[in-house]
């Protein structure tokens, strides 16, 4: 079964900010991705998150050549009008989550792989920690 599955911002920066005790599920995760075992999205409105904080902790030229790495490993599904619109209807109390979720609903995520897993309780996706989705990967 192939997986399509939208990965958080905070899965991203475990890994570019090598972040313990995170660093070894984010970096399977992502080499997953790579490897074409999961259909791996990111949300394009996460981008400029990942530039804001990547630039201040890596440096210009580090960040962007990080970000043409991640953009040919995941797809980088767009944010429409109609993602905001499910948005502020959402049950979610955090709109840029809700945000994540309506995209990847859209896009035909079946999870969303974050360390915020609380955040998306009310969300009809699953919401998985990466050790939680590399689990579920394995058993598959």
């Amino acid at each position: 079964m192939f997986l399509r599955a939208l990965i958080d911002t905070n899965v991203v920066l475990d890994v570019w900010l090598e972040r313990q005790p995170f660093l070894r599920a984010s970096a399977l995760v992502l080499d997953a991705c790579e490897r074409g075992t999961i259909g791996g999205l990111f949300c394009a409105s996460s981008v400029t998150d990942l530039y804001y904080i990547g630039r201040k902790e890596l440096g210009e030229a580090a960040i962007r050549s990080r970000l043409r790495v991640l953009t040919a490993v995941l797809e980088i599904a767009s944010v429409q009008s109609s993602h905001i619109r499910s948005a502020l209807d959402s049950p979610l109390s955090d709109f840029e989550d809700a945000v994540l979720e309506a995209v990847a609903t859209e896009s035909a995520a079946r999870y969303i792989i974050t360390r915020n897993t609380l955040d998306f309780s009310r969300s009809p996706l699953a919401a998985l920690d990466p050790e939680a989705f590399l689990k579920l990967v394995a058993q598959d």
